[in-house]
């Protein structure tokens, strides 16, 4: 008997991602038919140590890879079955640090009886799209809309869940290989791109669903330390993304404004970002800015002055800037513990995480938790409690609480707690927390 899907996930040392997954999350998996294969190309037993307490010859599964293998190449292995021990309806490709919920889970399956060529799941949705999430997912029938308005989701690992018996089966792999795996001796980043939006247009009839969630239905793990490529940044972006979007079929119209829209949803869509996130750890320079000359346009709709002017800006001086502000930060942070005798963390999700670390290194306490609706079985995080908001409105004597959010829902919660307590009962300083949130990101890049 055929099976639902196989959700599997290419891994590389992060042995903590795997044990957080199996230990919280597998359960809600395996109980929505979706079998977990990992595909650990770690040159030690690191990972395999702790994936094996879990293996379960049935619907879990571990397989070891060549670490010498580029991230496109086994992409294609698995989608050319590599390891399957059975046969699946769906295959889902997956990043080692995604979380869905039990609904969104639920939601994904309930897709199959539809038998949609292409699942796109999409977690980023909600700073492109009105909040109500069953208004926006959509089925498409033609590929040219699907590659305008999904191309951002695909290229997600994570984001894309494959029919077996029409994207997968009957596709020549040789030739894909040969034409879209490698450019010379250069591996494409993005050549798993290259083969959705050939193989699309191969099918004798098409259908996708696009299925937008909220963090509390799609969202990354707190233990992924950064989401971004730390080394090469600029090479995958400008040269292996741009790359493979120009070289896409010509029934692909609009590819540059699409591609600028794709990477700056993504990445950086105002110049701070461009000189806090990346001059600062000399990823972005004056050779990089030269070297990409001819495709920011392409990446950015920042003027290359400015880009230039960014190229310029002193390293010193980025780090300078955020030194004043996380110390302007941290004694307004301070007094607030000295003056309320209760705080609160208000966000238990990745700025939460941050911000309990850092109470831990600087030997302050918090007493729990605080989100607007908290999840289903969600009474601890961190080794705190979680309250919703609305059990703690009836005693706010003395609490002094911390806006510990990110993206758009930082806003929303500022007002939610004005209309409680007043200002000087709140912490919100967005610029300490890039802070804490970049100083946390590099100690776990230096630990691996």
């Amino acid at each position: 008997m055929m099976r639902k899907i196989a959700m599997c996930i290419p891994i590389y040392r992060t042995y903590e991602l795997a044990q957080e997954f199996l230990e919280n999350y597998s359960k809600n998996y395996l109980e929505t038919g979706i079998d977990i294969y990992y595909y650990d190309s770690t040159p030690d037993d690191s990972v395999k140590s702790v994936i094996d307490k879990w293996v379960d010859n049935d619907r879990i599964f571990y397989l070891k890879m060549d670490s010498k293998l580029h991230s496109s190449e086994k992409v294609f292995k698995i989608y050319q079955g590599y390891g399957l021990q059975y046969e699946y309806q769906y295959i889902w490709l997956c990043n080692d640090g995604i979380r869905c919920s039990k609904m969104a889970l639920e939601t994904i399956s309930l897709q199959l009886a539809e038998n949609y060529d292409f699942i796109v799941l999409d977690p980023l949705s909600t700073s492109r799209t009105d909040q109500n999430i069953e208004k926006n997912q959509k089925v498409f029938y033609s590929q040219s809309e699907f590659f305008d308005k999904c191309l951002v989701a695909t290229r997600l690992y994570g984001g894309t869940i494959l029919n077996a018996r029409t994207m997968l089966a009957g596709v020549d792999w040789e030739r894909y290989e040969s034409a879209y795996l490698k450019q010379g001796e250069t591996m494409i980043w993005h050549a798993y791109m290259s083969f959705y939006f050939h193989r699309i247009l191969e099918l004798e009839t098409f259908s996708a669903v696009y299925l937008p969630f909220r963090s509390d239905g799609m969202r990354i793990s707190e233990l992924k330390a950064d989401s971004q490529w730390t080394n090469g940044f600029f090479f995958v972006l400008c040269e292996g993304l741009v790359q493979t979007i120009r070289e896409l079929p010509d029934c692909y119209l609009n590819k540059q404004t699409i591609c600028v829209r794709n990477t700056e949803e993504l990445y950086f869509d105002r110049l701070s970002t461009l000189i806090r996130a990346y001059r600062r750890d000399n990823r972005y320079s004056l050779k990089v800015f030269l070297h990409y000359f001819q495709v920011w346009d392409w990446v950015t709709s920042i003027p290359r002055w400015q880009l230039f002017l960014a190229a310029l800006v002193p390293k010193w001086t980025v780090s300078a800037i955020g030194a004043y502000h996380k110390r302007m930060g941290q004694r307004k942070l301070e007094k607030l513990c000295r003056t309320h005798s209760r705080i609160i963390l208000y966000g238990a999700g990745g700025c939460g995480y941050v911000y309990s670390d850092y109470f831990k290194k600087m030997g302050m306490d918090y007493e729990a938790f605080c989100v607007t609706r908290r999840k289903p079985g969600k009474f601890q995080y961190c080794g705190h409690p979680v309250y919703e908001l609305e059990e703690l409105k009836s005693n706010l004597n003395n609490v002094g609480f911390i806006v510990a959010v990110g993206g758009n829902s930082t806003g929303v919660v500022f007002q939610n707690l004005l209309a409680l307590v007043d200002r000087k009962d709140i912490f919100f300083e967005p610029k300490f927390q890039a802070e804490i949130r970049y100083e946390w990101a590099r100690e776990k890049r230096k630990s691996r």
